[in-house]
């Protein structure tokens, strides 16, 4: 991992410096932006990782998919997770990169500029940020905790389930927040910052980094149906183990069980 993260970090040294200078904003669909940095920054990592792995195939947000080879071993990739944020110098946005292999995400790290701080994981061999050791929260019950969430702004025919959902978490948190990058919410639930976490409507370079954070921090992480692969559906939901059959209630399934005009 120490190659990938002199790449991200060269990466994402280039984002700091021009985070002023942003001059093309490009609207891919409505609320969803792309910059010439998100792009300069996707052809920077994809050119860097197919060093750290000849032969690798990529999965990137602003190019899309190569094949997959035969080996079949992939790098899923957001070079700018947050970019709303970075287009207003809103400090939180990460670069996010992931390892797959034959389906399986075995690696993942990502990296916030603006903090320095860069969380990775590999499969069985725990989680880290800046090199320590981190892990979820250790809270017993959802009431109380703090919880962090992302906004439909591009689906608004989902807000009425969504703020269903908002309102079963917000009788019993303390507080819940919308950093704007999934990516950072989901490394922020793997050091213990933020008790959980939940969003739909995500993208595989979303969440597959930080999937396996929380994983490898011992947390629990699935998508609104239950099912352990959130990356394939777009949906995420994830805490301590201790919490989550109660929070998945009051989150996904309060969700998922929506019905207009109830």
């Amino acid at each position: 991992m120490r190659d990938l993260q002199s790449v991200m970090t060269e990466a994402g040294g280039y984002l700091m410096e021009n985070i002023n200078d942003v001059r093309e904003v490009f609207q891919k669909r409505k609320f969803d932006y792309v910059t010439e940095k998100d792009i300069w920054t996707e052809n920077f990592l994809r050119k860097k990782l197919s060093e750290i792995l000849p032969g690798s195939g990529f999965l990137g947000e602003e190019k899309g998919s190569d094949s997959l080879p035969n080996n079949g071993v992939r790098w899923i990739v957001d070079p700018l997770d947050g970019t709303t944020n970075y287009i207003h110098a809103v400090p939180f946005f990460s670069l996010s990169v992931a390892l797959e292999k034959d389906g399986e995400v075995t690696d993942g790290a990502v990296y916030c500029p603006w903090l320095n701080e860069f969380f990775s994981a590999s499969s069985g061999q725990g989680a880290y940020l800046n090199g320590d050791k981190i892990s979820v929260s250790s809270i017993s019950c959802v009431e109380g905790g703090l919880f962090a969430t992302g906004f439909p702004f591009r689906v608004h025919e989902k807000l009425e389930r969504y703020l269903a959902s908002f309102k079963s978490v917000f009788l019993k948190a303390s507080g819940i927040r919308r950093c704007g990058s999934a990516a950072l919410d989901l490394c922020f639930v793997a050091c213990g910052r933020f008790d959980g976490f939940w969003e739909d409507n995500l993208s595989a370079w979303d969440i597959a980094a930080g999937m396996l954070l929380v994983r490898e921090a011992g947390g629990e992480v699935t998508d609104f149906s239950g099912n352990p692969c959130p990356h394939e559906s777009g949906s995420v939901i994830c805490s301590n183990k201790n919490i989550f059959p109660e929070f998945f209630k009051t989150a996904a399934e309060t969700y998922t069980n929506f019905r207009e005009g109830r």
